[in-house]
């Protein structure tokens, strides 16, 4: 390849953006294969440009922070189609995006996220256009790489029922659906805390027997709002009403409601549309269920084979159960009117999460670099975290009442945050699970058909023994012989289950059999009684890559521990009527990095230290281990606690934690084991 059409030779580039038609994977065979330059897919101190768009650059992803604080010149697409077709590289200068502390937009309070950063493109031959001051819906490093995640709110089928909006005054009508499956259901959210604005925006055309009509309904989040129908019987008229009334809101129209979002304006909300759970989560099991989609003959017949006991239907109540389900949404001050649970997206959460990072980093480095925000943002911390707050509660909808929402500051508040999005996705997948199948089938009961939702391999009960020697009260004694006083807590339990997920045994089998250094344990995980089903259903999940990592003391992953109140007080059963669940699950641990203080990159440091796990060292844990193939056959190799020897100090008087913390990176460590179904009683609760 000579220099004449090696035009990138010595350029290191990366990329980040949605760039249209080609993907990544063509633009880095164009630059390394055409142009004689190296692509990465990372950033690093060695790069020479970050080819990216005026939409990352204004939104701040992940890539565009840290070529910014690396100095690496930030580039137009432009910039590398010119160098191609000229044969040269051609001068980056009027293709820079940068960061100025004048600028032709004058940051002023009540600006909104773009203008008010003071941005600018270099070339002055470029103007900005509405359509420029947006921000587009990807990732936090704007590739659309999930290919799950779509671009267009629509229906399964024609015939789904989409649930009306609570304001529609129209009996026996539905949601129109045109013939390409298109939803005309439209949610808008804004949130600006310096004007104490925080509101939604509902839109629908509905139908019935050829009259079609347009239901609106406005007003402040987590409140009923103003409602108004409007429309003469036609279905162009209703269309046209719905199309102007969502772009005077929006600044878009409608076939534009999946571009970015102007500043100032509403936000389009993507609803998903799913006729059932399996379409969303196929992509995360291991084995193929295709023939047990939800009441499929198979699973008819496998309904009808088991007569659920009683334990096991207290415990589906207590998972599927409406009221605890509100409860909890209303504690975490999330407006489920305004985005319901069902139709949370994922493109949504993707979003929410990306925010929170932003944050993060924000937070975290204000002490060590207080001009980080101006470096980054260009403008200040207070005013750069407000606007990223902003966007964050217009994503994800908070009911604050008449309250101003407040800014999300402090690290104690992003973590508040990071646990809420953590429980929407657990209880957006036990409110999908308990829409689907057919309440009216009589053939099969309806918690037989929640369960069959699960579709796990086992779900028995442990006979009650209180033989020392028995499973029953091995597992009695480990939960409360390592319930801590500190805790201030007790235990009742109600019933505990041997659980057997499809497709995990094989899939830890398969992780076990890589490790050198091998060391399996039995320890407890606790959540809140609705986010089980999801549980259950998909098995213990790790936070995505958009999640900030100062959310976690050691890094993203499965948190485990030896000391049941410890798991216990992340179920709040204080909100689900002094009930609680908790799973015991064989963990491969594997080789362990000891820690006793936080350390929010351990997982990133544990994998460069070739090991599998994070130890949280506490001040108090287990005196003893002994092994569980005493409890239970298949535990044979695997560690639990000996309870004959209550626990004590750990020698380890130093740390920080005051247990023992265990966090896998990897899902596949996890096996679950049991279930059980505990009544808490807690001073000052009950």
């Amino acid at each position: 390849m000579t220099q004449t059409n090696s035009p990138l030779k010595g350029c290191i580039i990366a990329i980040t953006g949605h760039t249209g038609s080609r993907t990544h994977a063509q633009i880095a065979a164009e630059i390394t294969k055409e142009a004689g330059g190296k692509f990465t897919s990372s950033i690093t101190r060695r790069n020479t440009h970050l080819v990216t768009t005026k939409c990352e650059f204004d939104r701040r992803t992940s890539k565009v922070r840290q070529a910014i604080q690396l100095k690496i010149p930030l580039v137009d697409l432009d910039w590398l189609d010119d160098s191609i077709q000229a044969g040269r590289q051609v001068d980056h200068q009027r293709y820079l995006y940068s960061v100025t502390e004048s600028t032709a937009f004058s940051p002023k309070p009540s600006d909104s996220f773009t203008s008010a950063l003071g941005l600018k493109r270099s070339a002055s031959s470029f103007s900005e256009s509405p359509e420029e001051k947006r921000f587009k819906p990807f990732n936090d490093d704007g590739d659309n790489i999930d290919e799950n995640i779509t671009d267009e709110q629509t229906a399964g089928s024609h015939d789904q029922i989409i649930p009306l909006d609570d304001g529609c005054p129209f009996v026996g009508y539905v949601v129109y659906i045109n013939d390409s499956k298109t939803v005309f259901d439209a949610t808008l959210n804004l949130t600006r805390s310096d004007l104490n604005c925080n509101k939604f925006y509902r839109m629908q055309v509905v139908w019935k027997e050829d009259d079609f009509r347009v239901c609106f309904r406005w007003g402040r989040q987590g409140e009923t709002g103003q409602t108004q129908a409007a429309g003469n019987g036609s279905r162009a008229d209703a269309i046209q009403r719905f199309q102007t009334k969502f772009r005077e809101k929006t600044g878009l129209r409608w076939n534009e409601r999946h571009e970015s979002s102007i500043n100032n304006k509403y936000v389009f909300c993507q609803m998903e549309y799913k006729s059932s759970t399996k379409e969303a989560d196929d992509d995360e099991r291991d084995v193929d269920r295709k023939s047990l989609s939800p009441m499929s003959p198979q699973k008819v017949e496998r309904a009808l084979e088991i007569k659920l006991e009683k334990h096991t239907d207290v415990v589906l109540k207590l998972i599927f159960n409406a009221e605890i389900l509100a409860t909890v949404v209303k504690d975490l001050q999330y407006d489920s009117k305004a985005l319901p649970l069902d139709n949370l997206s994922k493109k949504i959460m993707l979003q929410g999460y990306e925010q929170l990072r932003g944050l993060n980093e924000l937070i975290q480095k204000r002490q060590d670099d207080p001009k980080f925000a101006k470096n980054i943002y260009g403008t200040t911390f207070n005013e750069a975290v407000k606007m990223l707050t902003d966007r964050y509660f217009t994503l994800i909808p908070h009911s604050f009442g008449r309250s101003k929402p407040p800014v999300i500051s402090t690290m104690v508040q992003l973590k508040g945050e990071v646990r809420l999005m953590e429980s929407l996705e657990g209880m957006a997948d036990t409110v999908r699970i308990m829409a689907s199948g057919d309440e009216d089938d009589r053939s099969v009961g309806r918690m037989q058909q929640l369960y069959n939702e699960l579709n796990l391999e086992e779900m028995s009960l442990v006979p009650e023994d209180d033989d020392p020697e028995s499973e029953y009260d091995a597992l009695r004694q480990y939960l409360v012989a390592t319930s801590d006083s500190v805790h201030r807590v007790s235990f009742n339990i109600e019933s505990i289950f041997r659980v057997s997920r499809i497709g995990e045994k094989e899939r830890f089998g398969k992780f076990c059999k890589t490790m050198k250094t091998s060391d399996r344990r039995l320890l407890w995980h606790g959540s809140r009684c609705t986010n089980f089903a999801g549980i259950l259903r998909q098995g213990l999940r790790i936070a995505p890559p958009e999640a900030p990592v100062n959310g976690y003391m050691f890094g993203k992953g499965v948190y485990l521990a030896d000391m049941s109140s410890k798991s216990g007080n992340y179920c709040h059963a204080q909100l689900a009527r002094g009930n609680m669940l908790l799973l015991l699950c064989e963990v491969e641990l594997g080789k362990m990095r000891e820690r006793t203080v936080h350390d929010y990159d351990a997982a990133e440091v544990a994998k460069s230290n070739r090991c599998q796990s994070t130890w949280g060292q506490g001040r108090k844990g287990p005196s003893k281990w002994k092994d569980a193939g005493g409890v239970w056959d298949e535990l044979k190799g695997v560690k639990m606690p000996d309870t004959s020897e209550p626990p004590g100090d750990t020698d380890v008087p130093k740390s920080d934690l005051h247990f023992n913390e265990y966090v896998c990176y990897d899902a596949a460590q996890v096996r679950v084991r049991y279930l059980l179904h505990v009544k808490e009683t807690r001073r000052g609760y009950y």
